[in-house]
């Protein structure tokens, strides 16, 4: 007849067992997913946004984080923006390169609707096209300003000479 000692053991191994056998049915479930959306996912499985999608007001202060020192915090600011994992985004912020990812102008910089779309990504020049092309201009200044990190009156005149509005 088994004594307590033996069954309370026994029971004790049986769920060391199903916590990894659950575990590892985990590890592959995350495996699958990271597979599925091209190496990183959300918690709720969809494709997190890639660090140069991340408003430019955010990339700059991810980059002045950077250029302090201060990973741990640009790891959370680009994970709360992005939707990136830890893993991901301390890869990312590891890998930051400050001047590809600074998007403010520079003072003494001439500020020109050009100078602004060099700093924004394709899908972000298409969104203020569209907003300009539509002649709602208050919102294409908020996202100018949103994308880019430029104050009010920058970011006026460069929609006001955006797309033939003005002259630049």
């Amino acid at each position: 007849m088994p004594t307590n000692l033996t069954v309370a053991i026994a029971v004790l191994v049986g769920l060391v067992i199903l916590l990894v056998i659950f575990v590892a049915k985990g590890r592959q479930s995350d495996r699958y997913l990271r597979q599925q959306s091209g190496g990183v996912t959300r918690r709720n499985g969809s494709v997190p946004v890639p660090p140069s999608e991340v408003p430019g007001s955010v990339r700059s202060e991810i980059s002045a984080l950077v250029s302090a020192n201060q990973k741990i915090a640009a790891i959370k600011l680009l994970r709360e923006h992005s939707g990136l994992s830890l893993v991901d985004a301390k890869l990312a912020v590891d890998q930051w390169d400050v001047s590809a990812h600074d998007t403010r102008i520079s003072v003494g910089q001439p500020i020109t609707s050009e100078s602004a779309k060099q700093l924004l990504s394709d899908v972000q020049r298409a969104e203020i096209d569209r907003l300009v092309s539509e002649r709602k201009l208050i919102e294409a200044i908020k996202k100018v300003r949103e994308f880019t990190g430029l104050g009010l009156k920058e970011a006026k005149f460069v929609v006001d000479h955006w797309g033939g509005l003005g002259t630049n």
